[in-house]
């Protein structure tokens, strides 16, 4: 469901099921970054910033990724962040996100499936 009409700030909802879970996925893209809300809780669950780098003398651009509020012990969290940072990056959008994932499971499969779930239905392609 696109909520762009009428309103400055492009939003997109929606919701799939991740390992058998309904997730709710709530994108919103201001002018100097984008929000995205991941959860299966109703709550924003680890709040993770992450960015497009550019190296001195490289045409490579590097990801960052920090964790903001929420388990800092779960690196699995921040590689998903990472991965939807480098597919938005793939595809051309440069700006930095903050990432909310509020989910139950924080197993490999799931997380593959909420990277999937973004590079299919997201705001930047």
């Amino acid at each position: 469901m696109d909520l762009s009409l009428g309103f400055p700030v492009k939003t997109k909802l929606y919701s799939r099921s991740i390992c058998g879970t309904p997730t709710d996925f709530s994108f919103s893209a201001y002018d100097d970054h984008l929000l995205l809300i991941i959860t299966q809780l109703g709550t924003s669950g680890t709040v993770i910033a992450a960015s497009t780098d550019t190296a001195f003398n490289s045409s490579t651009p590097t990801y960052s990724t920090s964790v903001l509020m929420g388990k800092r012990d779960e690196p699995l969290l921040t590689i998903c962040a990472r991965r939807i940072m480098e597919a938005a990056g793939q595809a051309g959008c440069m700006r930095p996100m903050i990432i909310c994932l509020g989910l139950r499971s924080h197993t490999p499969d799931a997380l593959r499936e909420v990277c999937t779930a973004v590079g299919e239905d997201n705001l930047w392609s």
